[in-house]
């Protein structure tokens, strides 16, 4: 990327990524955890490749949208991929860490609500075609979040764009901090039944991480590992805000997300309480955005 003040705000969250990465790092070697870079080499030529775009669009003047729609856009998505690749070791350091689980705290906040988990999943396992559509939602999230930067760029929306990236980093990195000083083993795991939704690599990962009998991070076999607040819902909460402007994408991405959001519980992955701490996370990072980022928004050529 150019460096000048036109990517403030790009250049500040691509430091945030950096930082973030070099303490992870260092928190792999200090625990004893290695990187396998074989799958690691694709989507790093693909990120070298979208920066190289960028920065060959931005050096040229383009009169009209062009002027910032091909290389913000560019710049946005290599974000992105950037930051869904250096947040792969810094999840598994924060899983070796070793924390104790806050399970008790998020089962207990579920009954105050009059929630059981186990239930709703339970019915959910009896309605096959419920849990098809939830399933695929839920499997939506990771396609979403790629595709979200080339769709606000064809939808005209700079300023959502940008947006989408600040809370989106905003987003992620909170909840994996979480997940660091307070995991959570799930509610399927807690109580002791079978999700909905695939969850073998989860409680593979989870469990080896923790006890130190797995210690390779695997690109090709990574998977989430967040529960409180869930990534997910407010990963949902992020992609169907941005699209606000405009209606008839709003109403298709919002029922999606929303469809999203309920399994989340209604598989039996997360508390009713990981749900609401999402929203409170989303919130914040929207406030965020208004006092730090929209200041630092590029300047309109």
């Amino acid at each position: 990327m150019p460096r000048s003040s036109e990517y403030a705000l790009a250049w500040a969250l691509a430091a945030v990524q950096a930082a973030g990465l070099a303490l992870a790092l260092l928190m792999c070697r200090r625990l004893g955890l290695r990187v396998d870079a074989a799958g690691l080499w694709s989507p790093l030529l693909v990120l070298v490749g979208v920066v190289g775009l960028g920065v060959a669009f931005a050096r040229r003047r383009h009169d009209g949208p062009l002027a910032w729609m091909i290389p913000e856009g560019l710049f946005v998505f290599a974000l992105v991929v950037a930051l869904c690749l250096t947040s792969v070791p810094m999840q598994y350091a924060g899983a070796a860490l070793a924390r104790p689980v806050i399970d008790p705290w998020l089962a207990a906040a579920d009954r105050a609500m009059g929630v059981h988990v186990p239930d709703l999943a339970a019915w959910t396992a009896a309605h096959p075609r419920v849990a098809t559509v939830l399933a695929w939602a839920y499997a939506s999230f990771g396609l979403q979040i790629l595709v979200a930067p080339p769709v606000l760029v064809l939808l005209g929306l700079r300023r959502a764009l940008w947006e989408y990236a600040f809370l989106l980093h905003a987003c992620l990195l909170a909840t994996l901090a979480c997940f660091a000083l307070y995991p959570a083993a799930c509610a399927f795991q807690w109580y002791g039944f079978t999700s909905t939704l695939p969850q073998e690599a989860f409680i593979a990962q989870f469990a080896g991480f923790r006890d130190g009998s797995m210690t390779m991070i695997d690109y090709r076999t990574v998977t989430g590992l967040v529960s409180a607040p869930s990534f997910h819902v407010a990963g949902a909460l992020v992609l169907t805000w941005v699209v606000r402007e405009r209606a008839w994408v709003l109403v298709p991405v919002g029922l999606l997300n929303l469809t999203l959001c309920a399994a989340t519980v209604l598989s039996g992955a997360h508390y009713l309480v990981d749900v609401l701490l999402s929203v409170g996370l989303f919130a914040l990072s929207v406030g965020a955005w208004q006092a730090w980022g929209v200041p630092r928004l590029p300047a309109t050529r």
